[in-house]
């Protein structure tokens, strides 16, 4: 039996032309950071209700620690499909953006950096992935948290995490899960057949410059994603 196909989220998305670049090329997915203000990639509200509504691809908004109902009444405006929370939202507050709005909710876990002394605890990580599946959460996106650029981020990074270990986790996940971090037309192949996630989420491994989105690589990316084994 064939695997079930490898959905791609094209995030960062910083114009209408990138928002068609994706979708032209097949993408799944379109992420617009709406309320990540250190992020390059934010994009006010009216850019980012244009982009959303320039593509049938459902798209995801992206937000960080904001209230829950701040992120419900913005939400209500754009005309995405998913909010995607990028920070550390708790699972109460999961679970209360969730009662608030009529579509899904996104939480993302940050890992370290493969290679860094830091040691992720698979038990604890695997505790919180359960904690906000209970709460309510649509979808998961196992991400790696890192300094890049000078500043500390949470994703966008371009930096991967320890990609055995996201295939443990991805293996018990409660619910559908994407791998986000480090991921490049080079090595999207690798990460669907050894991780076999729900889904893979990147930025900056399709971009020219941050928030621009690169067609050479974007149609690269997906090739290799719809070329790798066991991935129709």
């Amino acid at each position: 039996m064939a695997s079930p196909r490898t959905r791609v989220k094209l995030c960062g998305t910083g114009s209408v032309e990138d928002a068609l670049l994706a979708e032209a090329h097949g993408a799944d997915y379109v992420g617009v950071c709406v309320g990540v203000p250190f992020s390059e990639r934010n994009r006010a509200p009216k850019t980012a209700c244009a982009i959303f509504a320039a593509v049938s691809a459902p798209g995801a908004a992206l937000f960080f620690n904001a209230p829950p109902e701040e992120t419900a009444e913005m939400f209500h405006t754009l005309g995405a499909a998913a909010v995607q929370l990028l920070g550390q939202e708790t699972p109460k507050q999961t679970a209360e953006l969730k009662k608030r709005i009529d579509g899904e909710v996104w939480k993302s876990i940050f890992l370290p950096a493969e290679g860094e002394n830091k040691t992720a605890d698979a038990s604890a990580l695997q505790e919180q992935m359960q904690r906000y599946a209970d709460a309510g959460a649509d979808k998961l996106l196992l991400d790696t948290a890192a300094f890049a650029g000078g500043k500390f981020r949470f994703g966008g990074t371009g930096i991967r995490s320890d990609w055995n270990l996201c295939r443990d986790l991805i293996g018990g996940a409660p619910i559908p899960t994407f791998l986000s971090g480090g991921i490049r037309p080079e090595n999207a192949a690798e990460a669907c057949r050894l991780v076999q996630p729900f889904g893979i989420d990147l930025c900056s491994g399709a971009e020219a410059s941050r928030g621009r989105r690169d067609p050479e690589k974007t149609a690269a990316l997906m090739r290799a994603v719809r070329g790798s084994a066991g991935v129709p």
